[in-house]
């Protein structure tokens, strides 16, 4: 058990008169071993790093869980009876119905029951849980691939996210700031995705990224404020399952503070991409970030194959040029994102053209040069839309 859980266990249990808990037992355990064969050691982990997500999901910041042989326990500080039973039961719909699309994983099944104990009670249960016999530590983070391009990433730009509806900024998307090129300092997706081309290239890119973006949340979080921070994930890296579980695993090993306010955003997917493999790239990363955006072509001619990545938003970047054929692709795009009722972002914001029309769209998020970009993410702010129109006047 991770020391910091013992510790504040111990404490809980030295005053606690009783102790609401919340018990997880994957079933079938032993015949997800039998047809995984020589891949049970990795299923395992990532059955064990989801899981863990998805918990931390449902409950408290200071609720605490415990890592067993076959599961975990969880001691909840504040939720007692139906409510403590309630996000028991969501907990395992929502566990099932994760691992209903894993391989291997979709044979299991999770025993859920919540139950008020007195403190001997509990670590009787603890010791029932196998807990005595040591439970498997969880994998250690994924080393990050080794990179024909080791210099390329060299700092990060955080451009303002404005909710329009809100009228305020409380969240930044990431943008990484690259070796001087041609095409200056800031690679577009496309260039990016060409000056990549090997995904094992893209991944340690993408690493380096949150890995830069987590620091900053820090500092932010130390100086007793927070925001979410979007940072991309490239589809060539994160389609690939091999290479994604090297990306999920350093999500799933941040802090927790961290890890609610790193959201992903998968770029870079082609427009001919098989909804499958969208969908479950989608629904894997949705295990270990709380927010999922997902970039589209805005001259897509459907969506289908977005709608199917259960991904929390929808977006595309602003043509560069608003002629009339653009404005034309824009309003096609918004009537099929519609169609998804999922909320649209706009990037590509970039100046006072692109800011006046996109503020007239129903987009709920718009992000640019024209909202705001920093060198570290500020704290969350207010922003009218007067204000901001009145910059661009």
């Amino acid at each position: 058990m991770d020391d910091v859980v013992m510790q504040a266990l111990k404490r809980h249990l030295a005053t606690a008169e009783t102790l609401d808990v919340s018990r997880y037992q994957f079933v079938n355990m032993e015949a997800v071993r039998s047809a995984a064969g020589a891949l049970w050691p990795e299923v395992r982990a990532r059955v064990f790093l989801a899981s863990r997500s998805i918990i931390e999901r449902r409950i408290a910041e200071d609720d605490l869980i415990v890592q067993c042989a076959t599961g975990f326990l969880v001691i909840y500080k504040a939720t007692t009876g139906n409510l403590a039973d309630q996000t028991t039961a969501r907990i395992r719909a929502d566990l099932e119905r994760f691992f209903l699309g894993e391989r291997f994983a979709d044979l299991l099944r999770v025993h859920a029951t919540s139950e008020t104990l007195t403190p001997a009670e509990f670590e009787a249960a603890l010791a029932e849980a196998g807990l005595e016999s040591g439970a498997p530590p969880p994998p250690a983070p994924a080393p990050a691939p080794r990179t024909s391009h080791p210099g390329l990433l060299q700092s990060l730009d955080y451009y303002a996210a404005w909710d329009v509806r809100k009228e305020a900024v409380a969240s930044y998307f990431v943008r990484p700031v690259v070796t001087e090129t041609e095409n200056g300092p800031h690679l577009g997706e496309a260039s990016l995705s060409a000056t990549l081309s090997r995904p094992e290239d893209r991944l340690a890119f993408d690493q380096a990224v949150l890995a830069r973006a987590c620091a900053s949340l820090k500092t932010l979080l130390r100086a007793g404020t927070r925001c979410a921070l979007i940072v991309p994930a490239g589809y060539s890296a994160m389609s690939n399952a091999r290479l994604r579980a090297g990306y999920v695993t350093a999500l799933a090993h941040l802090p927790r503070e961290v890890k609610k306010l790193i959201w992903v955003r998968l770029v870079g997917a082609p427009g001919d991409t098989p909804a499958s493999v969208i969908a479950e790239t989608g629904r894997t990363l949705l295990a270990y970030t709380g927010q999922l955006f997902l970039d589209a072509d805005i001259c897509s001619v459907t969506l289908e194959r977005q709608m199917q990545s259960d991904a929390h938003w929808l977006g595309a970047r602003l043509p560069d040029k608003l002629t009339e054929a653009a404005r034309q692709d824009v309003e096609r795009f918004l009537a099929l994102a519609k169609r998804t009722g999922r909320p649209v972002y706009f990037d590509g914001v970039h100046d006072w053209e692109r800011l006046r029309y996109a503020s007239r769209t129903p987009a709920r998020l718009l992000v640019g040069a024209a909202i705001g970009r920093h060198e570290s993410p500020p704290a969350p702010f207010r922003l009218t839309r007067n204000a901001l129109l009145a910059r661009a006047a």
